[in-house]
């Protein structure tokens, strides 16, 4: 049996994974009897939060935000699909891939909610969140900090220059957009309260 190969494009994103995902999807291309292509491997934060307000994903702690996560399409007629059967035929494949190399696997075809056939991940509890998703964690925390400091400062009546209150709505600006009810009124109440101070300043 010929050994089935990827596409430049999917070997990049496959390269950009975790290493033991790297082992699991080049045995499989060993063993394997069906084509495939890389969708999507590591992603970034912005891209996330997209999916998630598109309701494409239902979680902020996507395991391919750190590349512990791989999706892989079966390749019918030329073209990846999305319609079940042959994804059925990829599991036990990938399965027994994982299994030769000693690589412990999750199936998003395997959940009970949200089923996702494409979704390959490695399990929390035996690769849990590095570095970088520490960073990424960061990054998000850093933009709901000042978005918090806005609020205390502008509730105490201290002085808050209206560019820091700019920026702090600025870094939710995607949440906002996504209709999160909660941040919604405390844009609301930044504002009204920078109006009342501004006009409080005026007066005196």
């Amino acid at each position: 049996m010929k050994k089935l190969t990827l596409s430049e494009v999917s070997q990049k994103k496959l390269s950009e994974v975790h290493p033991d995902l790297q082992k699991v999807v080049n045995r499989y291309l060993e063993i394997g009897d069906t084509p495939i292509t890389i969708l999507e491997g590591l992603r970034d934060l912005k891209t996330q939060k997209e999916y998630v307000r598109r309701g494409v994903s239902q979680t902020m702690r996507s395991r391919h935000l750190t590349g512990h996560a791989v999706d892989i399409a079966p390749i019918v007629d030329g073209k990846a699909t999305f319609a079940w059967p042959p994804y059925y035929k990829l599991e036990p494949q990938i399965k027994k891939a994982a299994k030769d190399v000693g690589v412990p696997l999750e199936w998003g075809g395997d959940w009970v909610k949200f089923k996702d056939g494409p979704h390959w991940q490695l399990p929390w509890k035996k690769y849990p969140a590095n570095h970088h998703s520490a960073s990424l964690l960061s990054e998000e925390t850093e933009g709901q900090d000042k978005f918090k400091k806005s609020v205390v400062i502008a509730a105490s009546g201290g002085a808050f220059p209206l560019s820091e209150i700019a920026h702090a709505l600025s870094s939710q600006q995607e949440e906002l957009a996504s209709g999160d009810i909660t941040r919604l009124v405390i844009a609301g109440v930044i504002l009204a309260l920078t109006v009342a101070g501004l006009v409080w300043t005026w007066r005196n």
